[in-house]
């Protein structure tokens, strides 16, 4: 994809938060494109976007739209003695391959990861691989067996000594890999490693063999000159105390450990060159007041109630169990909790609340006036109130229930998390977890991971982007689906447009219209009252219809069927076999593509048009239809249907069988073979008949019929007519001196 912003009204374009230059493309993969966003400018003012796309031969036409954007006043100053704001510093993202590995055996740790991008070009000082299975797979560096969960880190040059070792017995495992950039660690790159085939135990006299080699004596230096492994980021996070000495606080992972260490470092750096001043603070109690041209820390030990009183902007709470706090007015506060819970009432200011694990509640009300938090929470189960503000939401791994309001949210989603929106605008990503979302009445944007969401749409526009194995509930509103896998879509009221990139998909369309774009694979559509427009791609489709439907094809080989009384196909296909089934209604208009197309006609007012490909074959209804394939040069077999048809043969050979209902036949410049079967008795008309290249062909008669007709035919105006015995009835317009030779 191809953006381009003209750099008029002062928005811009990012990704991951990168701005992106205004008067330049710029392009992302399509696996990218939920990165990128467009952002306001801080003033009023219009600009044009414009964005292509390419199918990896030619981009497309540019396509263009205005952006209209109003002022934002500037956030207020922090107070003096602040500390800094969070780092805008953004985590790398690690993408990973599944790997299949012999029972016993290993691979390399560096074979797991696909690649490794750091948003802001900042170098890799860190990788962890963890292990998170059930079986007796482990990771080793340099040979040596690493204990489970993260317990495998090292730095960029040692990623070489890391491996992989499969289990003993067949089976998979879940396992992964994140990296750190010296700030924050990446979201976890899982892996599936199925290990096959299995290990029988030795005889009992001899001891197990090791695929670890451990030395007889350790080596007197290390065996090169690359630097020893960057310790394991912490477990705990330490806090400065003033003249010396820390206070610790538990997190559930080193990883998280590590990311909280990052922020309190900032606050440490005030406290030991004295412009923070510390205060342990108990329940109940008032915090000291702050000394002027410094900003506060509170310490909280105990469990009980706390507020932030005015001039704090950090509470650090090493309490056993969980403690009530609620928030200040000051911008950029930090609120860090460990592992024994946080209850947190957001107050007007804004800032982090991060919490180690433990069981939390954290809201944000607007009777509270309530600011913007960013939520960083651990493997508890935690309950997350955002009804004010606009937030950055990250629950943790636990089981989670997400409550939005009327800003704009962001939710990172881990866990199995129950999400519900609110009339404000939300971003919603997941990953390999099974989250239950409910989209709100506002604006938004759902970015699947790969595990089995289920997603309700609402009362808002919505976007939802899955690479497959959800299930999507669309909204009232207008509703756009990309998916890239074998996902469920069920749209209701509203207009849903569905682009089905690859993957096995299943739609139900609701009352609303659909707009379906097939990809690759092999996709059903089943439509509902509403009206649908199937867009064929390189994969198959499915498509029955309850009501109107248009089909334009592509390269797939599709079948297309309408159903009930208001449910008229209009079909154009595509280079792909096509099949279609007409509506029962009547005023069905189907047209065959390049490729080679059957059709079947509904009722009265169908016009069914063979294509320009090798031949079609189409069999009409019951009601007063045309069958056409004047001016191609395909081999068409029709079949007349029984009401009255008319038929037009193409510049090839046509083969026309003939049924119950009257039909007109005007024959082309092809060869064209007309075929009765007695009992039909139909009245037929043949205009432009050719002696030579077309002919008769009479099914089921007696023999000696052709002559017998022949002999008991009249002519009258230039033009023959003869009977059958079974009362079928010819007439073969300005054409005279039929013979028998014109028969087969």
């Amino acid at each position: 994809y191809a953006f381009y912003d003209n750099g008029t009204g002062g928005g811009h374009f990012d990704i991951v938060g990168e701005v992106q230059p205004a008067e330049e493309f710029f392009y992302v993969e399509a696996s990218a494109l939920a990165t990128v966003q467009y952002v306001g400018g801080a003033t009023d003012g219009v600009e044009t976007l414009s964005i292509a796309v390419s199918d990896g031969k030619e981009f497309s036409a540019v396509g263009s739209l205005t952006a209209t954007t109003g002022a934002v006043a500037p956030a207020p100053p922090p107070p003096p003695g602040s500390p800094p704001p969070p780092d805008p510093n953004r985590p790398p993202v690690v993408k990973t391959r599944d790997i299949s590995v012999a029972a016993g055996q290993s691979v390399s740790g560096a074979s797991l990861i696909s690649s490794v991008i750091d948003p802001d070009a900042d170098p890799i000082l860190l990788y962890a691989f963890y292990y998170a299975g059930k079986n007796d797979g482990y990771f080793a560096v340099n040979g040596e067996k690493k204990p489970n969960g993260y317990g495998t880190v090292v730095a960029p040059a040692d990623i070489g000594t890391v491996q992989y070792f499969g289990a003993t017995t067949a089976g998979t495992d879940l396992v992964g890999v994140q990296a750190f950039d010296g700030t924050d660690w990446s979201l976890s790159g899982a892996v599936i490693a199925t290990t096959t085939g299995s290990i029988s135990p030795p005889p009992a006299s001899s001891p197990p063999a090791s695929p670890i080699t451990t030395p007889a004596t350790a080596p007197a230096s290390p065996p090169s000159p690359l630097p020893p492994p960057s310790p394991p980021p912490p477990t705990t996070v330490a806090a400065a105390l003033p003249g010396g000495g820390t206070i610790n606080v538990e997190f559930d992972s080193a990883v998280r450990g590590a990311k909280g260490q990052s922020l309190i470092d900032r606050v440490n750096d005030g406290v030991r060159a004295g412009t923070i001043s510390v205060a342990t603070v108990a329940s109940g109690g008032a915090a000291p007041a702050v000394p002027g041209g410094k900003s506060g820390e509170m310490l909280v030990h105990n469990v009980g109630t706390y507020t932030m009183a005015n001039g704090y902007l950090t509470a650090l709470i090493d309490a056993p169990a969980r403690v009530t706090l609620s928030g200040g007015a000051a911008a950029g506060q930090l609120v860090m909790a460990g592992l024994g819970g946080l209850a947190f009432n957001g107050g007007p200011g804004t800032g982090t609340v991060m919490a180690g694990g433990g069981d939390n509640l954290v809201s944000m009300y607007p009777e509270a006036g309530a600011g913007s938090q960013h939520v960083d929470l651990g493997s508890g189960n935690d309950t997350v109130i955002g009804l004010a503000g606009n937030n950055t939401i990250s629950a943790g791994l636990g089981r989670n229930q997400i409550l939005l309001g009327s800003g704009a949210n962001q939710v990172i989603s881990t866990g199995d998390d129950l999400i519900a929106g609110g009339n404000g605008t939300a971003t919603i990503s997941s990953g390999g977890n099974a989250p239950v979302v409910y989209l709100g009445t506002g604006r938004s944007v759902f970015n699947g991971g790969g595990g089995r969401a289920t997603v309700v749409g609402g009362g808002g526009t919505a976007t939802i982007n899955s690479p497959g194995n959800s299930q999507l509930w669309l909204g009232s509103n207008t509703d756009v689906v990309n998916s890239s896998g074998a996902d469920t879509v069920i749209a209701r009221t509203g207009a849903a447009t569905v682009n089905a990139a690859a993957g096995n998909m299943f739609v139900f369309a609701g009352s609303g219209a659909l707009d379906f774009h097939m990809g690759v694979g092999i996709s059903t559509v089943l439509g509902a009252s509403g009206p649908v427009i199937l867009r064929g791609g390189v994969g198959s489709v499915i498509a029955l219809a309850y009501a109107p439907m248009r089909y334009i094809g592509d390269q797939g080989a599709d079948t297309i069927a309408a159903f009930g009384t208001a449910s008229a196909l209009n079909a154009v296909g595509g280079s792909g076999r096509a099949l279609f089934l007409g509506g029962p209604s009547g005023h069905n208009s189907i047209t065959g593509g390049t490729g080679t197309s059957i059709m079947f006609g509904g009722g009265d007012g169908d016009v069914l048009t063979a294509g320009t490909g090798a031949g079609d074959t189409i069999k009409g209804g019951t009601g007063a239809e045309t069958i056409s394939a004047a001016g191609t040069r395909g081999i068409h077999k029709f079949y007349a249907g029984s009401g009255p048809n008319l038929i037009r043969t193409g510049d090839n050979n046509t083969s026309v069988l003939l049924s119950t209902g009257a039909a007109t036949i005007v024959a082309g410049a092809g060869i064209d073979l007309y075929a009765f079967t007695s009992g039909n008795h139909p009245d037929v008309l043949i205009q432009n008949f050719k002696s030579g290249s077309d002919y008769l062909s009479l099914i089921g008669f007696a023999a000696g019929e052709a002559g017998n007709a022949i002999a008991r035919s009249s002519t009258s105006g230039g033009s023959q007519s003869l009977t059958l015995t079974d009362g079928t009835h010819i007439t073969f317009q300005n054409f005279t001196g039929l013979g028998v030779g014109n028969f087969l």
